[in-house]
């Protein structure tokens, strides 16, 4: 059996790598980019209840971030629905309350579900979540500001944002 190994890949690959090694309680060192770091180090930092925002390229991440002191991470490689995966290969939403997950509601019209919202709540699905709840833009702005951290990513698309709430890590089934 290994006693540690070397990850030489990027985002939900290496996630999931981390993630399965852990369980077999198999050491990792993984090769990675600053962006990969702070992010990683961030992640690795929130505890439960505390909140991560997914942020696209439009999304005004620097100064949300530096009025509420958030950690500011950016991942320009990913889009939202490549970020959230990964994010979730690592942690778990809350499930202590009724909502972990939040969008931003389309000005004007609160019901719109853009395409960028749509694959958010793939993700969600996929990964054996509950469906993101939609908050108003400016108390979208408000929460992601008091944010534990702020990952802005390359998505383009409006509407490319998504708020979590992480919950606690549990021993796996042994």
């Amino acid at each position: 059996m290994f006693k540690k190994i070397l990850i030489a890949n990027r985002g939900e690959i290496a996630c999931r790598v981390i993630k399965t090694a852990r369980k077999m309680g198999i050491a990792t060192v993984a090769v990675f980019s600053e962006a990969d770091r702070d992010a990683l180090h961030a992640l690795a930092s929130m505890g439960h209840g505390d909140e991560l925002a997914i942020v696209d390229a439009h999304f005004p991440a620097a100064r949300l971030a530096a009025v509420g002191h958030a950690r500011l991470a950016r991942i320009p490689g990913a889009d939202t629905p490549a970020l959230l995966r990964a994010v979730l290969a690592l942690l778990p939403l809350d499930d202590f309350e009724p909502e972990a997950a939040w969008t931003m509601q389309v000005v004007g019209d609160a019901a719109a579900r853009p395409p960028a919202v749509v694959d958010v709540q793939g993700v969600l699905k996929d990964r054996g979540e509950r469906p993101a709840a939609t908050l108003e833009r400016n108390a979208f702005y408000e929460r992601a500001a008091r944010a534990f951290a702020i990952l802005p990513c390359g998505e383009t698309r409006t509407y490319g944002n998504v708020l979590l709430r992480k919950g606690v890590l549990r021993e796996a089934a042994q």
